[in-house]
């Protein structure tokens, strides 16, 4: 081994779930990720002695030790925000939608539940709103603007409408904020520059605090911030750490 050793890690982080008897399931890449730390706290209690006149300290005793981890996170995808907002993600397959109600307002836009839509026909009871005349629609979003000129949504009264559509695949459909606190296991694999050691580093279990921010507009790359309090597994091997084990 040199004697020497300096550590300049990159690699991937695989997040895997654990259920209530510690049982993991298979581990999923989470994406690119620019920072993995683990943060260590303790307190200590002082104790000073009282016959020098100098009251110096004659022990230092920890009386408490927490253990957390920071993840930051460049891959912003379905699966990261749900487990980041206490959610879940679903893929969504295309679909036709009959008699989707809206309530549209003169001058307004109304939205329908998809985006990327066709074949689409808008209704007021039995009569047909026409395209250009009654509305505009953004198809890539998924809206339709009443105009002002029309002679079927007039005043300003919410009036009632029905719609039918074809909208496109939908990769994640997230419902976000739904869940409680979960555990999970994480797995750093990477090399460090310095000499293309592999590391491995292994947090048994993690619960994932809800991240604080979700930043819909910026003017950088957009970063999932996601903390956490390392917990001790209790189905470690005896003589095996039960909070984190590294390899290099």
């Amino acid at each position: 081994m040199a004697d020497k050793y300096f550590a300049v890690p990159q690699g991937k982080v695989y997040i895997a779930s654990r259920d209530a008897n510690g049982q993991t399931s298979g581990f999923t890449w989470i994406g690119d990720t620019d920072g993995f730390t683990i943060t260590t706290t303790q307190q200590y209690l002082d104790i000073q002695e009282s016959y020098s006149g100098n009251r110096g300290t004659v022990a230092h005793i920890p009386t408490s030790s927490d253990y957390a981890a920071e993840l930051s996170i460049l891959n912003i995808n379905g699966e990261n925000l749900a487990r980041a907002f206490y959610g879940e993600s679903a893929a969504v397959a295309g679909a036709a939608v009959v008699g989707e109600a809206v309530t549209a307002f003169n001058g307004q836009m109304s939205a329908l539940k998809y985006p990327d839509v066709s074949a689409v026909t808008v209704k007021k009871g039995a009569t047909t709103l026409v395209a250009g005349t009654d509305y505009t629609l953004d198809a890539k979003f998924g809206t339709i603007t009443i105009l002002p000129g029309s002679t079927q949504v007039t005043g300003s009264t919410g009036v009632a409408l029905t719609v039918d559509y074809t909208h496109g695949a939908i990769a994640s459909r997230m419902k976000l904020l739904t869940q409680g606190l979960k555990d999970y296991t994480l797995r750093f694999e990477g090399v460090s520059k310095f000499d293309d050691l592999a590391q491995v580093g292994v947090i048994h279990r993690i619960a994932l605090d809800m991240a604080q921010t979700l930043s819909l507009i910026g003017t950088g790359v957009n970063k999932l911030v996601v903390k956490g309090k390392l917990l001790p597994a209790a189905e470690q091997p005896a003589g095996e750490s039960q909070y984190f084990t590294y390899l290099q």
